[in-house]
């Protein structure tokens, strides 16, 4: 019987033991996990293929969590042209490039839409005409899941996601007939976690 008893001693310590060391803490599991990133710049210079001629700004927030495969985001802006009619987040494509449709048409009647862009869209918050989806100044804030399909974690990772603010306002762009800001984004911001 003592024999039994130490042999079950033995067992339960080494159990023990194997269980302790096996856990890891909540803070390392994040490290792992969850990825995080404030204040990224947006500006209409890192609009692609033009850049744009607006002097507004954006301050882009995120954050993603492995095990739970959701990008979270938060875009606040200032100074832009017009009243905001579309958030929207496009990808996959890197810093300085755009991820454009191929081709890229605009149908009869539809040089004005609200809804019209040349980016491959994953996400987009439209306002609906004339009522603008939100003012110069402001706050956006959304969720994305991840899910291996419309977008992956490697791409995510690898900062091919961006955001553009897009408003009703036209200029005129040396070279170029006009400029939509509606159709291209006044500003962007890249997600990045670095």
């Amino acid at each position: 019987m003592k024999l039994f008893r130490l042999t079950a001693l033995g067992f339960l310590s080494f159990a023990l033991f194997m269980g302790l060391s096996s856990c890891e803490k909540e803070s390392e599991k994040k490290k792992v996990n969850f990825y995080t990133k404030s204040d990224i710049s947006g500006t209409g210079a890192q609009i692609a293929p033009n850049p744009s001629p607006s002097t507004g700004l954006a301050k882009l927030s995120v954050s993603y969590d492995k095990r739970t495969k959701v990008l979270n985001y938060t875009i606040s802006w200032s100074g832009l042209s017009d009243s905001v009619i579309a958030v929207r987040l496009n990808g996959p494509a890197p810093i300085g490039y755009s991820a454009l449709r191929n081709p890229f048409t605009v149908a009869t009647g539809d040089s004005t839409s609200f809804n019209t862009t040349p980016y491959i869209v994953l996400q987009q918050t439209t306002g609906t005409a004339p009522r603008a989806l939100l003012p110069s100044t402001g706050t956006f804030t959304a969720t994305f899941p991840i899910d291996e399909v419309t977008a992956t974690e490697l791409n995510l990772l690898n900062q091919y996601y961006y955001v553009t603010l897009h408003t009703k306002t036209t200029l005129p762009v040396p070279g170029a007939a006009r400029f939509f800001f509606r159709w291209f984004g006044e500003v962007r911001a890249q997600v990045v976690f670095q």
